[in-house]
């Protein structure tokens, strides 16, 4: 989808905090937009990269690329040539799951259209944007000043899709919803036939510039695609105790594809791979799931809202564990038992999800949770010797 590009564009920012790991082609500016997560300088996320300027107020990314997620996590390393990415790129996630990716010059139904150049598809010359509507190279460009700011270009079937936003002071008159709520940023979709070739405008905002050509058809206000499913919150987070009720929200999306497991993670780092408490829910058969201590697999399933629990070194999932959905909100409570003696300490908290199809998202980083130390129990009191259900409070215990 053309949509999920638009996220590759940010605002130009600098820092000097941080070594530089790139190097930019002449005549290229470097940017940076790594920033610490923390006062005590623990973790690091953000971008650096190159961008080309370009008359009019343009610019893309040109050059060599690297991103950190969350805790100093890699996450994607590469080039882009002309705002597009190009060649071998390395692209990790949160868990530090990796895979190796070729970006073409050109991708296949670009190679089968014969008005395809390698250039960018907009110019500036004589005051005017040109726009090369029958190339229609696919490439994402900022507009740093005037209404329109990220721009995404690609190609639909037999037309050029152009999609721009623009900033929160531009509004139309038809557009109500904006109206009611005050100035907010807007995105706008035009499909253009390849056909109308090289055409010249006073600005980038097609929705204005079109109608003047006598082309209104051919640009409308942008509708938000079907959604996928994606994790919403977690409470409570930011607090201590070894038994407490998690209450941890997803929403099912509205795209048709739905959640096949709704996970909670405790672990030092998104990049542990031992001494953690993965909690697992499953809609289809609503049942519970908990990570074995041998890596990879899992323990159950047992019936949520039962008497059975699964433990394994660090916690214990309680079948009192119970889902709910109301419209397209999932709601899971996590009843959870952590062991003191060997789970003690200050643990990351993530939320994940598996949807229908298998994919599984980025995990997202939702806060802390400390469970205090305790003396190793008596011999004749196993862990874990309670296996009874923690009562819901969003307090320690």
């Amino acid at each position: 989808m053309i949509y999920s590009a638009l996220f590759l564009v940010a605002a130009p920012c600098c820092s000097a905090q941080f070594t530089q790991t790139i190097n930019c082609p002449a005549g290229r500016i470097h940017r940076d937009t790594r920033h610490k997560l923390n006062d005590a300088g623990n973790g690091v996320a953000g971008e650096e990269y190159c961008v080309l300027l370009l008359p009019g107020s343009l610019e893309v990314r040109d050059g060599p690329y690297h991103s950190w997620l969350y805790t100093n996590i890699d996450g994607s390393a590469g080039s882009y040539k002309m705002g597009r990415k190009i060649g071998r790129w390395k692209e990790c996630d949160q868990f530090n799951d990796c895979e190796q990716k070729d970006y073409p010059e050109l991708d296949p139904d670009e190679k089968q259209r014969p008005g395809v150049k390698p250039e960018i598809p907009i110019t500036y010359r004589n005051g005017k944007y040109v726009f090369d509507f029958a190339s229609c190279r696919r490439t994402v460009m900022t507009h740093t000043e005037g209404y329109v700011t990220d721009i995404n270009i690609g190609a639909r079937q037999d037309a050029c899709s152009y999609h721009y936003d623009t900033k929160d002071d531009v509004v139309y008159q038809d557009d109500l919803e904006a109206l009611q709520f005050g100035h907010q940023k807007q995105g706008f979709l035009c499909t253009i036939p390849f056909q109308l070739g090289n055409r010249a405008f006073a600005s980038l905002d097609l929705m204005k510039e079109l109608p003047k050509e006598g082309l209104p058809q051919y640009c409308r206000k942008d509708t938000l695609p079907p959604y996928p499913p994606y994790f919403v919150d977690v409470e409570p987070t930011g607090s201590k105790g070894t038994a407490i009720v998690f209450t941890a929200s997803y929403d099912t999306g509205d795209n048709g594809v739905g959640i096949s497991q709704a996970r909670l993670h405790f672990q030092q780092s998104a990049a542990s791979r031992s001494d953690r408490c993965v909690a697992r829910y499953d809609p289809a058969s609503k049942s519970l799931y908990l990570n074995s201590d041998e890596p990879g697999k899992y323990l159950g399933p047992i019936a949520a809202g039962g008497d059975d629990s699964l433990s394994n070194r660090e916690c214990l999932l309680a079948g009192c564990s119970n889902a709910k959905v109301s419209g397209t909100t999932l709601t899971v409570k996590f009843a959870i038992r952590f062991n003191p003696v060997q789970f003690s300490g200050m643990h990351r908290i993530y939320m994940e999800l598996v949807d229908t199809q298998k994919h599984a998202t980025p995990a997202g980083d939702y806060g802390e949770w400390t469970v205090p130390s305790e003396e190793t129990e008596s011999p004749d009191r196993p862990w874990p010797s309670d296996r009874s259900c923690p009562a819901s409070s969003t307090g320690s215990h």
